[in-house]
């Protein structure tokens, strides 16, 4: 599955078929995907919309397609951990407020987002490590990280880097060290937490 602005590209490893699932014209920048289960969420940045799509079926676009699941305000990044979806917030004008925060949901048969922190930022990039939320923010291009026991606890991680980031986005942890792609620097940066 591959998020294209205005499409998820669907191609079957096993097969080679490949096909295109159309989101809604309300869904202009698809996002951050993740799968839960037979379900996949898609991020919608845009109109703040998370998409499911059932995973029980084969795939193919005769099937229903994505159905919104949820709305948080500016939709990107997204981590599954202990049962409950993690989503960071962005706004798109580039002037965060109240609401550009990290949500929690943890019930998915009446998903109701709720802030997990209120801390305001451009959160992109989201990734869990040894019982601790990570998140990248284009304010200020900082990673930090937050104890899933005490949330408000937000601190910042120090990268020592010849070039600061400035677009730090989707964040994924490998064997232990921390990508973090900085888009505006056309770069991966990889660190140790």
């Amino acid at each position: 599955y591959i998020a294209d602005v205005r499409r998820v590209h669907v191609i079957n490893l096993r097969t080679g078929n490949k096909f295109a699932i159309p989101l809604a014209i309300e869904d202009t920048y698809a996002n951050h995907m993740v799968v839960i289960g037979d379900m996949l969420l898609l991020s919608s940045t845009d109109s703040g919309h998370i998409l499911a799509l059932d995973l029980r079926s084969d795939g193919s676009p005769s099937y229903s397609g994505f159905q919104i699941l949820t709305t948080v305000p500016g939709a990107n990044g997204m981590v599954y951990h202990n049962g409950a979806l993690y989503v960071a917030s962005f706004n798109t004008s580039g002037i965060p407020d109240q609401d550009n925060v990290i949500y929690i949901i943890d019930d998915f048969y009446k998903p109701s987002p709720r802030k997990f922190i209120s801390r305001i930022g451009q959160y992109d990039g989201l990734a869990v490590h040894k019982n601790n939320l990570y998140f990248s923010d284009w304010n200020g291009g900082i990673i930090g990280k937050i104890d899933f026991k005490t949330p408000e606890s937000v601190s910042v991680t120090p990268l020592n880097l010849d070039t600061p980031l400035n677009g730090p986005a989707q964040i994924a942890f490998f064997k232990g060290l921390l990508y973090i792609p900085d888009l505006p620097n056309s770069r991966v940066v990889i660190s140790k937490p």
